[in-house]
């Protein structure tokens, strides 16, 4: 339930000219496109072991370490 409430407030900001979307504190991890815009949950490092970055000639990238 929480997660679609995400993508519902993320579309929301979608429809008012924002293109991307980051999200954190929810211990989700994920790059989605949604059409032509990109909502991102930041990654959660304490249980997933995840992280995003963003690098200019790569774009967003989620790492996982073990």
């Amino acid at each position: 339930k929480e997660k679609n409430e995400l993508k519902k407030y993320a579309e929301n900001l979608f429809n008012n000219n924002i293109d991307t979307v980051l999200l954190g504190h929810y211990h989700e991890t994920g790059i989605n496109k949604v059409n032509n815009n990109t909502l991102i949950y930041l990654g959660d490092w304490i249980h997933k072991f995840t992280v995003t970055k963003y690098s200019e000639d790569k774009g967003w990238q989620q790492i996982r370490w073990s």
